[in-house]
């Protein structure tokens, strides 16, 4: 259910326009905005939410962490699947907008204390996709650059964002084959079996940390209306 929410909330992430005045323009008949009720507000008030009811049952703060690990890398890899299939998302000021949105997932992460457990590290492919939109790709000798901003994601998710990379005005011209062609071959992070998608059905390991109790066991007082007589102080 709690993953069903959250799948919910991708179109808005993608779409929802949180940088007043960057042109919200959709090049080559981008769709309609059919998620504009669901801003970044809505996703991070239902995190909190989620995190108040942990709280609220005293879930180990080590467990916390890894539910919202596995939460953020459902929406980064439903994100990331999202912009790899969708045109519109491919321009220079929707990557600006993206990132912003996920800036904001950040700051949730610092602000509830989540640090250091990475949560924010499982956004890291959608974070590195949104940086190649808004690098410079027009020349070879932005090939390092596109290299360098992308050294999580393999070489064909990189090809296919290139690729499908659209001109945002008719001043901006296309990524020409000759940069996507130098990315591939200089083999930018293959890995094997290479596969364009991420897998939204991943799981990280998962672990139960032992948290030993504050509470001194000789000094609790066990009332007689329990009728617990068999219990001994040892």
């Amino acid at each position: 259910m709690m993953r069903f929410t959250f799948l919910q909330s991708v179109p808005g992430m993608l779409e929802y326009e949180s940088i007043p005045g960057v042109s919200s323009s959709k090049p080559f008949g981008g769709r309609t905005k059919s998620h504009a009720d669901i801003t970044v507000k809505t996703i991070t008030n239902r995190l909190t939410n989620v995190l108040a009811i942990l709280n609220a049952h005293c879930v180990d703060p080590e467990i916390i962490k890894q539910v919202f690990r596995q939460l953020f890398y459902y929406i980064g890899a439903n994100m990331m699947n999202n912009l790899l299939l969708r045109k519109d998302m491919c321009h220079w000021s929707r990557g600006m907008q993206i990132r912003f949105n996920l800036s904001q997932l950040e700051d949730w992460v610092r602000l509830n204390q989540l640090e250091g457990s990475g949560i924010v590290e499982a956004l890291e492919n959608v974070i590195q996709a949104t940086q190649l939109l808004q690098v410079n790709k027009k020349t070879l000798e932005d090939v390092d650059a596109i290299c360098e901003v992308c050294s999580s994601l393999n070489t064909l998710q990189v090809q296919k964002i290139l690729s499908m990379y659209t001109p945002a005005n008719e001043y901006e011209a296309r990524v020409p084959s000759s940069v996507v062609r130098a990315v591939v071959e200089r083999g930018h992070n293959k890995t094997e079996p290479m596969y364009l998608m991420s897998d939204t059905a991943y799981m990280y390991p998962f672990t139960l940390p032992f948290t030993p109790s504050a509470v001194s066991l000789e000094s609790i007082n066990i009332p007689e209306t329990l009728n617990l007589d068999f219990l001994e102080v040892v």
